[in-house]
C-alpha cells in the first residue's frame, strides 16, 4: 500500500498597505520633530464643507505654523488643505529636504452640520514625517 502527499503553497500578490502614523499637534503647542521645532499658531479659516451635507464649494481649511530648525532659523508657514482659489496652490508640506518631508494630513476636527458655533473646539494638525 502506498501513500502519496502532496502540498501545495500560495502565495499572497496582494499588498498590505502600511498605515501611516500621524503626530498630533494641538493649536498653540509645539512638537519636535527630527531636527525641526514645529509650532501650530493659528487656523487662519475653516470653511470645509460639514459632514452629511452638499455644497457648491468643498471648502478648505488653512493654517499658520511656525518652524524653527536647530540653528535656530525660524519662518511661519500657511498650510492650505482642500480646494484652491484661483492664483492658489494647495500646499501641505511644512519641511522638504534632502533627508526628510514633514507633511500636514488633516486638520481635525472635521465640521459637522450641527455644529454649535458656542462650544470652542479643540483643533489639532495631523503631521507625518518621510524619510
Amino acid at each position: 500500500m502506498c501513500i502519496a502527499f502532496s502540498s501545495l503553497t500560495f502565495s499572497q500578490e496582494r499588498k498590505v498597505e502600511v498605515p501611516e502614523i500621524a503626530v498630533k499637534m494641538i493649536l498653540g503647542k509645539t512638537v519636535q520633530l527630527e531636527n525641526y521645532t514645529i509650532t501650530f499658531l493659528s487656523l487662519e479659516e475653516d470653511s470645509r464643507c460639514p459632514k452629511y451635507t452638499e455644497c457648491i464649494w468643498a471648502g478648505r481649511a488653512r493654517v499658520m505654523v511656525e518652524v524653527s530648525d536647530n540653528e535656530g532659523a525660524s519662518e511661519r508657514k500657511q498650510l492650505l488643505f482642500g480646494q484652491a482659489m484661483k492664483g492658489e496652490v494647495a500646499n501641505d508640506v511644512i519641511i522638504s529636504s534632502e533627508e526628510i518631508i514633514i507633511k500636514g494630513i488633516a486638520v481635525t476636527p472635521y465640521p459637522e452640520m450641527n455644529d454649535n458655533p458656542e462650544t470652542k473646539k479643540i483643533y489639532a494638525l495631523l503631521l507625518k514625517v518621510v524619510k
